[in-house]
């Protein structure tokens, strides 16, 4: 019989390993912890870069146990997004087996309070092994029994996402040539400095921003320092189609490549037609995708 309980310290080495299996063929999972960060992030010791993840507001994690010997584990989150509204999810789902996936989820369930409950969002850092999908929460389609189980208590996918990689990064991508009064500002994360920012700007006004770093942020494997991500690429409506996105992207490889990051990683939407050329252009390849779940219950 499956029993929920808090996380232990004890439960580290049966979880790691059922991490491990899980997330074996997914590219954006390579980098999985040694067994002390993994403790400390499941039982919650170790905080993230705020510039890098919204923290969320509250995150209770749940095992599954038979017999006394951890089955699975589940992150559930309440957190804010960008523009301000609250949202519950099921943010991380690992199990060895159905019984337990299933128990995880209604234990979810019954923790919520919203009408709507999300699992696996695309947002960043609420799934509590933080490396998971180099920190984006969406499902990888490398996992689909997970996604079985969540269609199976009537989740359902609204939601879309590319994994990217450059196999390497390339010196000397031809930049745009950018209008009089447009330059390129190098700067740090206000809260981060191993996060980075370059800046487009027309004279003072802020028109695009690429915000970029290594993966040693979110993970202690050390092989992580060596690989760049973008984090997030943004140009004004008002000022696309005149390369500045290429020119930031560019930037932000001479600046990795002063890292000493061999290669880059990124998402982006399903349906984000625009950016995509871009990318494919710069070398990056379509590795994965993942999807992002919700279901709406009634509340008596």
């Amino acid at each position: 019989m499956i029993e929920i309980v808090a996380p232990r310290a004890e439960h580290t080495e049966a979880l790691l390993a059922i991490y491990r299996a899980q997330v074996a063929n997914a590219p954006h999972c390579r980098f999985v912890p040694e067994p002390a960060r993994f403790r400390d992030e499941l039982l919650g010791n170790v905080s993230l870069p705020t510039s890098l993840f919204r923290q969320p507001l509250e995150t209770r994690v749940f095992v599954a146990e038979e017999k006394g010997k951890a089955q699975g584990f589940v992150s559930f989150n309440r957190y804010r997004h960008w523009d301000e509204s609250e949202h519950e999810a099921i943010a991380g789902l690992f199990f060895a087996g159905e019984a337990a996936g299933n128990a995880l989820v209604l234990a979810c369930e019954a923790a919520a309070s919203a009408g709507e409950i999300g699992a696996f969002p695309p947002f960043h850092g609420l799934t509590r092994i933080h490396a998971y999908n180099g920190g984006f929460d969406t499902l990888s389609d490398r996992v689909p029994r997970v996604a079985c189980v969540l269609v199976r208590h009537g989740y359902r996918p609204y939601f879309r996402e590319l994994h990217l990689i450059t196999p390497t990064l390339t010196v000397g991508i031809e930049k745009a040539t950018l209008s009089p009064g447009i330059s390129l500002l190098h700067s740090a994360e206000p809260d981060d400095p191993r996060a980075r920012l370059v800046r487009a700007m027309d004279g003072e006004q802020e028109i695009g921003v690429c915000s970029y770093s290594t993966l040693a942020p979110i993970t202690d494997n050390e092989e992580a320092s060596h690989i760049g991500y973008v984090w997030w690429l943004h140009v004004n409506e008002a000022y696309r189609q005149r390369g500045i996105a290429r020119s930031l992207m560019a930037a932000t490889f001479e600046q990795l490549i002063l890292l000493e990051c061999t290669s880059c990683w990124l998402t982006t939407a399903c349906d984000n037609w625009r950016a995509q050329p871009l990318y494919y252009s710069l070398g990056f390849d379509m590795v994965d995708c993942s999807v992002g779940f919700r279901k709406t219950r009634r509340i008596a």
